[in-house]
């Protein structure tokens, strides 16, 4: 069990780039040292790429000072958090949700500066621990005045954040996918792969099943590539438009089985993403006494929650806001709850594998 703070977020840049096509752009950073300092074999040799992955996501909604105008409510991100699955789950990867917390700021909310310190400081604090966080905002810009609709703190990262309002279909999962491990099909941080692909495991994202992309002209409404750029080969390009790693909005729908085997490994290598899953079959939770905060608890199959082999009574009372999260959720003599102004909420959280 842990409590739980939460942390803040960024955004998208969404910008025409044809009568028909428009750009989306991330502000989410990219190092290409993070790759270098992984050695993928070994790591492959060791980790369970067998097992499905789960990972726990909590959802922080920013308000205004005096709690209103949400950013979200909870049915919508809920809805989200099914359309996410859906994208992830051909590929045995599915979210968890823990639950909800409730940010009252203003500015944050409504004038959000990514590049500003003062503001990432005041919501860094309240990340989740173990758990991707994902912050909703009515509005954010950057220190160049450019309005964002969501991004990534870093690749890989346990934060990032949505622009609720230009949200559409494919924005968070591309987010979370950096979260995850994922480049941009169009990335050249570590060179400009060619058509050809003979460069593929060196250059672009890396990922040689996601072809070469210029990120040029496309149809948003047909979702045809109208591009006519050619590499260094003088080969035309033939990107994957459909690709949720691209900047093809309102096409932006799968991912590739190179993409899955990325994200496995960087769950694999790094044991900051590795914590965001759920690792344990069953769980038991015992002599716990939550009056006041955030508090959760997650088993991937089954969570049993009470006075469990004489361990000691759960108890849930007052202000505490609880959320337990497991396919199958037990609960045992010993429990009780009586909150006043709190919650306690059951998730089942519905993966299958």
């Amino acid at each position: 069990m842990k409590y739980i703070k939460m942390f803040l977020c960024l955004f998208i840049v969404f910008s025409l780039n044809s009568a028909n096509a428009q750009t989306l752009n991330c502000d989410t950073p990219t190092s290409p040292d993070i790759l270098k300092s992984v050695k993928i074999d070994s790591v492959r040799k060791i980790a369970g790429y067998a097992t499905a992955k789960t990972v726990r996501v909590v959802f922080h909604i920013l308000r205004d000072d005096n709690g209103s105008n949400a950013a979200a409510t909870e049915a919508y991100l809920e809805a989200e958090l099914v359309k996410i699955r859906n994208e992830y789950q051909p590929w045995d990867i599915c979210f968890a949700l823990l639950g909800f917390n409730y940010i009252n700021n203003t500015t944050l909310n409504n004038s959000m500066n990514s590049n500003n310190s003062a503001h990432t400081a005041a919501l860094f604090p309240n990340d989740w621990a173990n758990a991707l966080n994902i912050y909703c905002h009515k509005e954010l810009s950057n220190n160049n005045g450019t309005g964002l609709i969501g991004t990534a703190y870093a690749i890989p990262s346990t934060h990032l954040s949505i622009d609720i309002p230009e949200n559409f279909n494919g924005v968070l999962s591309h987010e979370i996918g950096h979260c995850l491990g994922l480049y941009h099909t169009f990335e050249t941080a570590f060179g400009d792969e060619l058509v050809n692909g003979s460069n593929c495991s060196t250059a672009g994202d890396r990922v040689c099943d996601t072809p070469a992309d210029p990120n040029g002209t496309f149809n948003n409404t047909t979702c045809v590539y109208t591009g006519t750029t050619r590499d260094a080969n003088n080969q035309l390009y033939t990107p994957m438009v459909n690709n949720i790693m691209s900047y093809y909005f309102n096409c932006m729908t799968i991912f590739t089985a190179g993409q899955r085997t990325r994200i496995y490994d960087t769950i694999a290598s790094n044991s900051t993403i590795s914590n965001m899953t759920m690792q344990t079959n069953t769980v038991n939770i015992s002599n716990q006494n939550y009056t006041s905060g955030n508090w959760w608890g997650t088993a991937r199959n089954n969570l049993n929650v009470g006075n469990i082999g004489g361990a000691g009574n759960v108890t849930a009372t007052s202000s505490a806001n609880v959320y337990y999260t497991s396919q199958t959720i037990s609960l045992k003599p010993g429990f009780r709850a009586a909150p006043t102004s709190g919650r306690i909420r059951l998730i089942s959280y519905g993966c299958q594998f």
